[in-house]
């Protein structure tokens, strides 16, 4: 009987031994966990006083150990979120867990603010009764700053793009409209609101909608893609757009397309008016018997009409970009110079200046002009522009009618027999 009593107590002594001996392993096991996560934990009692705290809550607070331990934890926060963590502490001995809540702690002590997520679970003694809370605390600052940087960064690009004078735009790849900026109601009439879930297909000019479904399909393969597309306003006018898009990837998979819509039509107008002034201009610039020409400031061709070319004997290539120095002697080039330098001067058009120039076959012939400054669109001189005349054969009437007169006068005072001159 006493050699099984005390096989017993060996036995239960063993036992003893290996649940110490697990007990100090899973401490140890705690210990390293509590010290080396780089998250803060801080045990307390259930009033909130600290118990104990790891290295990294030293690191987050940039308190020590002895300023920690022992201090009313909730009174090293301001009181709104000491109040917030009472809340989650409450929550937490009801539930027995806690869900995650953000704060903003500041230690009187150091004077360092930071951001925490913080979760919150109880400690209970074997009878399951709490004894206190373990506080699990991760910093959070630099994620916050990031955020706010982002969301600052998203409001600058939101501002940007509904400032626009563009329609920005999204779909998804169905052509659905999932985002349109708030300048569409200038441009078509229509509320963002109005357009968000429907497709642009429905308001496209039907002889445009193939080359549009053409692109945007091209696009859901990963190319960008450009056109120009007559799009109906709500009153029912259309209005020529000039699209650019460009495909939304979801890894290497495309969910859609965005883009920029600009208004072209009146730019397309006055272009086409442009175009049908030049027909016109060029037209008439053919159609006249005389030369027009264009100049820079230092007298070399930029445009002319044929006539041009057939008062001075040079072919198209030739004359573009000659200088008028080439067509004319030493003494009419000076006289040409003054005269286009008082026009240059002054601002005022010289009407009917005749001078002479030698054609390209040697042939010398007396041409009249009329030109005027040229100007750019900010008004600075750039050139100038006439139109010109060969009037050698008037010229040359003109001097035969004055020596026929001179020789009619020299007969009529010669003669010795009385001329009388009747009506």
């Amino acid at each position: 009987m006493a050699s099984h009593r005390l096989h017993n107590r060996e036995g239960i002594t063993s036992e003893r031994k290996l649940m110490e001996e697990a007990l100090r392993e899973s401490e140890e096991k705690l210990r390293v966990m509590f010290e080396s996560t780089s998250e803060g934990i801080a045990v307390t009692d259930l009033k909130g006083k600290i118990l104990d705290v790891n290295d990294a809550i030293l690191r987050m607070s940039g308190l020590s150990r002895e300023e920690l331990v022992g201090q009313d934890g909730f009174g090293l926060m301001p009181r709104e979120d000491a109040k917030k963590v009472i809340e989650h502490g409450t929550k937490a001995l009801e539930s027995g867990t806690g869900a995650e809540k953000m704060i903003q702690e500041i230690t009187p002590t150091s004077g360092r603010s930071y951001d925490v997520g913080l979760s919150m679970g109880v400690l209970r003694d074997s009878s399951g009764d709490p004894t206190g809370f373990v506080a699990i605390v991760r910093d959070i600052t630099e994620r916050k700053r990031a955020e706010e940087a982002l969301l600052e960064s998203e409001a600058k690009h939101r501002e940007l793009v509904e400032n626009l004078n563009d329609i920005i735009y999204a779909v998804d790849e169905n052509g659905v409209t999932t985002y349109i900026s708030p300048v569409v109601k200038s441009i078509l009439g229509y509320a963002p609101s109005e357009l968000i879930g429907k497709s642009f297909a429905n308001l496209m000019h039907e002889e445009d909608l193939p080359r549009a479904t053409e692109n945007f399909l091209s696009t859901l393969s990963g190319n960008t893609t450009m056109g120009e597309y007559r799009i109906s306003t709500k009153s029912g006018e259309f209005r020529l757009l000039h699209s650019s898009n460009r495909p939304i990837f979801e890894g290497n998979r495309v969910v859609g397309a965005t883009g920029v819509l600009t208004d072209i039509t009146e730019r397309k107008r006055a272009e086409e008016a442009l175009q049908e002034s030049e027909e016109k201009y060029r037209t008439i610039l053919e159609d006249i018997e005389d030369g027009y020409f264009e100049v820079d400031i230092a007298g070399n061709f930029t445009f002319f009409n044929d006539p041009m070319c057939g008062i001075i004997g040079y072919s198209r290539d030739e004359m573009m970009g000659m200088n008028n120095r080439q067509y004319m002697d030493e003494e009419n080039a000076k006289k040409v110079y003054q005269a286009f330098n008082r026009v240059y001067t002054t601002g005022k058009p010289n009407k009917e200046f005749g001078w002479e120039i030698t054609r390209k076959d040697g042939a010398k012939r007396a041409i009249e002009a009329s030109f005027s400054l040229k100007r750019n669109s900010e008004g600075e001189p750039i050139g100038f522009r006439g139109i010109v005349r060969d009037i050698t054969e008037r010229k040359e009437a003109e001097e035969a009618l004055r020596e026929s007169g001179e020789k009619l006068r020299v007969m009529f005072e010669s003669t010795s027999e009385g001329i009388a001159v009747t009506d």
